[in-house]
Order: structure tokens, then sequence, then C-alpha cells
């Protein structure tokens, strides 16, 4: 196959999150540290916790390239509870443990649907919030990110999403025009620098689906899915969903926002 005659040329995706699970990185080895500081606190109110603290951690983790995972940590520490003494502390045991951060777990459809969509012809770029050196790791761990036609690291913007610099850079690499293009993530970031850009807009809900969905006002992505796995039957017809007027959805979750969305 291909896309001479489609109106999609070019995916451009997310990765924490979206190709490879965030959990075992940053949130797991987060996690035990605040309950090794703060032993009182269980993994079900850290989770409470962290389910709270999401608006912010979104908010701190828009449009910087330095110091992400400082704010994001500090964030999660003051909301699970722990004093800024505390909270200094874990700063410093997860700078002890800084190589757990490069531990990339990739779901368990990315391999199979990035052969597909490279083989159908598509052009592919990653955009990310991780560190070069995190998405150079990455590629030994899924060979198939070597299909990838540009990858963009923080390292590589001033400013991370929702940002359109880092897409813009992409699609200026790939020679491909917004309208021409896609983008699939997994935060609410995402879809709006999706927006900014000018480019169509795909959401996939993985572990915070439910939550990721509540935060979502003016800047709606235009597709819902459930699995990357999605993106190959789409794939198939040239995304023509997106010939479509109104936004689409392809979850079996939040009724109610499926509904705000068409």
């Amino acid at each position: 196959m291909t896309t001479d005659n489609i109106s999609i040329k070019a995916i451009l995706f997310d990765f924490d999150g979206t190709l490879s699970d965030l959990y075992p990185r940053w949130i797991r080895p987060v996690g035990e540290t605040i309950i090794e500081i703060e032993p009182s606190l269980n993994p079900e109110i850290l989770r409470e916790r962290f389910t709270s603290a999401m608006p912010r951690l979104v908010k701190a983790g828009s449009g910087y390239s330095m110091f992400l995972n400082i704010r994001a940590a500090w964030i999660i520490g003051r909301e699970a509870g722990l004093s800024r003494f505390q909270t200094i502390k874990l700063l410093r045991r997860l700078r002890e443990k800084k190589e757990q951060f490069y531990t990339i777990t990739p779901f368990e459809e990315t391999h199979r649907v990035l052969q597909a969509l490279h083989h159908m012809g598509y052009r592919l770029a990653l955009v990310s919030t991780a560190s070069r050196k995190t998405l150079e790791k990455a590629i030994k761990v899924i060979p198939e990110l070597c299909f990838f036609d540009v990858i963009v690291s923080r390292d590589d913007v001033t400013k991370t999403k929702p940002d359109p610099e880092p897409m813009l850079k992409a699609l200026e690499a790939l020679n491909v025009k917004k309208e021409d293009a896609i983008f699939v993530g997994d935060m609410p970031q995402d879809v709006e620098g999706a927006k900014k850009v000018g480019c169509k807009s795909v959401l996939i809900l993985r572990q915070w689906g439910d939550l990721i969905l509540k935060l979502f006002t003016d800047n709606k992505p235009n597709l819902i899915i459930d699995t990357l796995d999605s993106l190959v039957d789409l794939g198939t017809t040239g995304f023509t969903i997106f010939l479509q007027d109104s936004n689409a959805i392809l979850s079996d979750k939040e009724e109610s926002f499926a509904t705000a969305v068409e």
C-alpha cells in the first residue's frame, strides 16, 4: 500500500504512555520511594493522591523542556503529604535511582502496530517530552523505532507540547503538510499541541484514561481509542474517518464524553 491517494500521509506519536508504559519507568519508582520515606502511606492512598495531583502534573509538564521529572516528583511528593524536607529527600533518593528512569517497557501491541503502519507506507515520527538519552535506550528495546523517519526529544526543542514547536519540527523534517498528519498521544497536551499545529488528534486511553478524559475542556480529541491496534484497521482505509466533520470515538469508556465530542 502507498499513501499517494489518501488524506493522511504521516503519523506522529507520543512515547511515554502511548508506545511505552510509564508505570515501571517512572510512576512505580517514585511511589516506592515515597513509601520508603513515609511508611504510613500505602499504595492505595498514594494512588488516590496521585490521581488528585493529575491536573497539576499535566500543567507542570506543559511547555517545559527542562527539569520535568523534578517538577513532577515535587508535586507528587507534596500532594502525597510529604513535608518540604521529606520531598527534598525524595528528590535526592530518586537521583540515586536515576537508572530506573531509563527502564523501557513497550506496550504489547506497540511492535506489531508500528510494523504494520510502516509496511502500509505511512511516514512515522516520534515527538516526545522524554530525553534524547531515554529514546536512544528505547531503540534498543523497541527495534521498530528505527522505522521512524524523525525523532524529536525534549532536548531538540526549546519548548515541549502543547507548544507547537516539537510537532512543527517533525512535520518540517517529514516534509508533510499539517492537514496530512495525525498525532497520537495519551495526554491533554498531546491533543492541545495537535490542535495548535492544525493536524488531527488521536487520544489513546491507558491506565489513567477515565481521569484524563475529565481534564478536557475546549481542546477535545478528534478520535478516542482504547488500543493502538485500532490504528491498523483505520490505516487500511487511509484514515477516512477523519473525512467526517464530527469527532469520532472508538472507545467504550466515558459515554458522556463520547456524546460531548460528537
